[in-house]
């Protein structure tokens, strides 16, 4: 009897366990993942080497980013995926990304940077971008305005960054090997460590009230579903300036030239870690 007794024990203690191990799982797996299954936009990839879960629900993503950000660094696989750029921000975790992210920080909040920002996006314009357009006029030739663009971006940044102007946005468009670089790298990291991914099912439409409201306004969408310049704490810091220089660049072009894609000229992504165009960006500029 004692046996019996003794086994039934074991027994209820084993049942005890297993349930509790399944609540454990559980709790984890919705800590994890507050929303799992794949029409929640929640998928699980396998290859030989490991099992990743991946989300594509805002819900999700918010929660990852943001409310629960502490549970996911990004660890030493993301690392060795961008091992190119060593120990940068965007590679990093704990301490060692708090500390880089307020230096970072004091950087970018003080007033003569910004106004540096500012005065070297508008000397660009009028110094590389403006000749560039005026000299597509009066030729009538074409322009790929997505080359053109990178071209500003890398002159200026490198000017703030070093203090030396590249002089790649210019009239002779030289040839940029490092943003050529930086292309193959981007492209060989993809190429290397494909991971899935999904998307709306009416992507390539042009749609612009996704993002323009019943009244006429602009929708402001949360930054946790266009992941451009990342969420939560791990936000770019850069995003208010880029934003602002974004809109100079934007508002003379606008104010001062018509720009007409070329007809039948195909947009398409390339497959790279850095979303650009496959073909470019072709068009025709004319003055207003």
């Amino acid at each position: 009897m004692a046996m019996i007794i003794g086994f039934l024990d074991i027994f209820i203690a084993f049942i005890f366990f297993l349930v509790f191990r399944c609540l454990l799982l559980y709790k984890q797996t919705h800590k994890f993942c507050p929303r799992t299954g794949q029409f929640l936009g929640c998928f699980r990839v396998c290859s030989s080497k490991s099992i990743v879960s991946t989300t594509v629900d805002p819900v999700n993503i918010h929660y990852i980013l943001s409310s629960n950000f502490v549970n996911y660094p990004k660890g030493m696989e993301f690392k060795k995926i961008f091992e190119v750029i060593e120990d940068a921000i965007f590679n990093i975790d704990s301490g060692m990304w708090e500390d880089m992210r307020n230096s970072s920080h004091a950087i970018f909040s003080r007033q003569d940077f910004q106004s540096l920002w500012v005065s070297t996006s508008v000397s660009k314009i009028n110094q590389g971008l403006v000749p560039i357009l005026d000299n597509a006029v009066e030729k009538n030739i074409l322009v790929d305005l997505q080359d053109v663009f990178q071209r500003f971006l890398f002159d200026t940044s490198t000017i703030l960054m070093t203090g030396y102007d590249l002089k790649c946005l210019s009239i002779e468009m030289p040839k940029v090997d490092f943003g050529d670089a930086v292309d193959g790298v981007s492209d060989a990291i993809f190429y290397r460590h494909v991971k899935p991914a999904c998307g709306s099912y009416n992507i390539e439409e042009f749609r612009p009230e996704r993002w323009i409201s019943a009244s006429g306004r602009l929708k402001h969408e949360p930054s946790y579903k266009f992941l451009a310049f990342n969420a939560g704490p791990r936000t770019c810091l850069g995003k208010k300036l880029t934003f602002l220089q974004m809109k100079t660049v934007a508002v003379n072009i606008i104010q001062n030239y018509e720009i007409q894609v070329v007809e039948g000229h195909k947009t398409e992504p390339v497959p790279s870690v850095l979303l650009r165009m496959q073909h470019g960006l072709k068009v025709r500029v004319a003055k207003i």
